[in-house]
């Protein structure tokens, strides 16, 4: 099929049909396709990132059937090409949450494709100083490293982790949920270098397990008063964490 331009054409024409399930099905057979043609078909779809939200979306997930299941070495040298305007649609405040999550996804997978590239760029935008958008981003992208089983790049990765879990203290409680889940992927995936950070990691989980009151609110709705608690997602998220870390990293 990779051999048929028409067919990748069409199912690239279909990015703009009304149904949300037939853009999926598009951009999972567009993705699919460039995989066995990566120099041809990839940067067709890397312009469909420029694109309007749906045809953006489905140019995200199309992209991220090409960098989970592409050659390494053919990824390795678009890898650049496609930082850029992936790292620009994750952290933009315009995007909606779909759209970030994505293409943090696909930065997590790119990342795996060239980690020495990769790795320190991801490390630079973990700063406290960056904006809270910029560190979810990281956060999410590194849920996908460690979500990687492969084992070549450990020593590139090991040094960063603790410059990393540092953002499990961070001040803005999304960055620290995101934090949170990418260290049960860790735990789960790359137990070996998390267990010499729990001595730092375990303070910052056990100090997400607590009500906080300064992130519960009250919401008034007509007569009724509702109670939301921003921090409830961020203690599920810790809780599972510890259950993975008892599981899979303690002795």
């Amino acid at each position: 099929i990779s051999e048929q331009p028409d067919v990748f054409n069409h199912s690239l024409d279909l990015f703009r049909t009304p149904s949300e399930q037939v853009r999926i099905a598009a951009s999972s057979a567009v993705g699919g396709i460039a995989v066995g043609n990566i120099q041809t078909f990839l940067p067709v779809i890397a312009r469909g990132l420029q694109g309007e939200e749906h045809s953006r979306l489905s140019a995200l997930h199309a992209l991220r059937e090409v960098v989970t299941h592409g050659p390494r070495h053919q990824l390795e040298h678009m890898a650049d090409h496609l930082w850029e305007p992936l790292f620009a649609s994750t952290t933009s405040e315009n995007e909606n949450e779909s759209v970030k999550n994505i293409a943090a996804a696909c930065l997590g997978r790119l990342t795996t494709t060239c980690p020495a590239r990769f790795l320190p760029r991801l490390q630079a935008s973990m700063a406290r100083e960056n904006p809270p958008g910029v560190k979810a981003a990281v956060a999410t992208a590194m849920r996908y490293v460690f979500m990687d089983n492969t084992q070549t790049y450990n020593d590139l990765l090991q040094p960063i982790l603790s410059p990393y879990f540092t953002l499990l203290r961070d001040t803005d409680i999304n960055v620290q949920r995101l934090a949170i889940v990418s260290l049960t992927a860790a735990a789960r995936h790359k137990s070996h270098l998390v267990r010499p950070q729990l001595p730092h990691i375990l303070p910052d989980l056990y100090a997400q397990t607590p009500v906080r009151d300064e992130l519960v609110h009250t919401v008034v709705m007509g007569p009724w008063k509702h109670q939301i608690d921003d921090g409830l997602e961020a203690r599920k998220a810790a809780d599972e964490a510890m259950y993975t870390l008892v599981s899979r990293v303690s002795n």
